[in-house]
């Protein structure tokens, strides 16, 4: 593998990556607009002290992709930068990924929402392997399974977990269920501001008993929607 390098580049010649979801980390509110100006006025007096880190694009030459310092970029981009200084990694992407999710989860404002899409695409890399993502991530299996569980709850859930409306506790009773119930759910937790027993007296209410079913229960031990398997939470 080649050696890091380091670089003054062209800001033109940066970018994000789509299908890297640096963006779960960006918030395009106004604190964090607010967060970008002041550290583009703190460039323009002192410029970037910490260089950003960056991989040279697959099969592209002298185009890059950020691995760590997407804000410092944008705000270097605010303060009319035209060049940045560089790490250049020469990594493949789900390195670039890993790298990347390390320095963004030690910030103090990452949402559980946040986690659990990094933790769901660690898996993926990882090969399944919980036992390789909870090394990497310092977490408990009971940590990285909540996440995972909350990557089954409908947006209007995490965005209900993001506002606060919600508990982490609540979101993961309502992750065995189905979409539909889910919705429904959400809307009768939020109008009565139930509390963790209500929602599960509710939720038990909605779940289909499995030993009543006439079909072959087989398959259903691995279904996402069987409560069963997460009866630790009742």
């Amino acid at each position: 593998m080649l050696q890091d390098t380091f670089s003054n580049l062209e800001i033109s010649k940066i970018s994000v990556v789509d299908n890297f979801n640096h963006r779960i980390f960006i918030d395009d509110d106004e604190n964090d607009f607010n967060d970008i100006e002041a550290l583009a006025s703190d460039i323009k007096e002192n410029g970037v002290l910490q260089p950003i880190v960056v991989r040279p694009k697959d099969n592209e030459n002298d185009l890059y992709e950020i691995v760590a310092g997407e804000r410092r970029w944008r705000a270097s981009q605010v303060a009319d930068l035209d060049v940045i200084p560089c790490v250049i990694k020469h990594i493949d992407k789900n390195t670039a990924y890993q790298l990347s999710v390390s320095e963004n989860l030690q910030r103090q404002d990452v949402t559980p929402v946040e986690e659990s899409t990094v933790a769901y695409k660690l898996i993926s890399i990882n090969d399944g392997s919980k036992e390789e993502v909870m090394r990497y991530l310092g977490w408990s299996l009971k940590k990285l399974n909540s996440r995972l569980m909350l990557n089954n709850c409908i947006q209007s859930v995490k965005e209900s977990i993001v506002k606060k409306e919600i508990s982490i506790g609540i979101a993961e009773l309502m992750s065995g269920l189905t979409k539909e119930n889910q919705q429904v759910a959400i809307t009768n937790i939020i109008k009565h501001d139930l509390d963790v027993l209500a929602v599960k007296a509710m939720i038990e209410k909605m779940s289909f008993q499995l030993k009543d079913a006439v079909f072959c229960q087989k398959q259903c031990n691995s279904c996402k929607h069987n409560s069963s398997q997460q009866m630790s939470l009742f």
